[in-house]
């Protein structure tokens, strides 16, 4: 299974991609537009969309083909990690840290700006169902990036059946519940 990651514009240098890679302990691919200063192997970023919406790539089966586990460069991998098992469809992170009361106040008459997953690590085999996603990204690309703040709403409230969760993963966010993961979210933070 080869490891990914996706660095476009200069908010995240090649020090987030060369420090992922040694968290990781094992090489990385990294999909970029520019691979100054990278210690890994790189691949050219198709001109597919721009900022997060990047990695709708990830969803082309004809660009990344096999196995392959994807991590943003905001996060930090505090333990080993080893409970990528790839399913029928991309497997996202759950990441329901927010409470009710919260959810009320940010969501009121935007029900589609809540979500419940997350794409900073996503897990796919060479069996993986993906293309139908990104051909419906593709399609109705205005449409998606208007309506939705990134493709993790997107996925969740437009393909509810076509993603899978990772089971029992210890995980935490920076910003909700601290650094108690073996893997830590900074979400943009950084």
């Amino acid at each position: 299974m080869k490891n990914y990651c996706l660095k476009w514009g200069s908010k995240y240098g090649p020090d987030y991609v060369n420090n992922l890679q040694d968290m990781l302990g094992e090489d990385i691919i990294c999909i970029t537009e520019d691979p100054t200063g990278l210690n890994c192997e790189t691949i050219p970023l198709p001109k597919t969309s721009t900022k997060w919406w990047n990695k709708m790539v990830l969803f082309n089966e004809e660009f990344i083909k096999g196995p392959g586990v994807f991590y943003d460069l905001d996060i930090a991998i505090k333990n080993k990690v080893d409970w990528f098992k790839p399913d029928e469809y991309m497997k996202f992170l759950y990441t329901d840290w927010i409470d009710l009361k919260q959810l009320k106040d940010i969501t009121v008459s935007k029900n589609h700006q809540y979500c419940s997953i997350n794409s900073s690590i996503i897990c796919w085999d060479e069996n993986t169902k993906r293309q139908e996603i990104f051909d419906y990204y593709i399609k109705h690309k205005e449409k998606i990036e208007f309506t939705f703040s990134g493709i993790d709403t997107f996925i969740e409230h437009r393909f509810p059946d076509k993603y899978c969760l990772y089971d029992n993963v210890n995980v935490s966010s920076f910003n909700k519940n601290g650094t108690s993961g073996d893997v830590v979210l900074f979400e943009g933070m950084i």
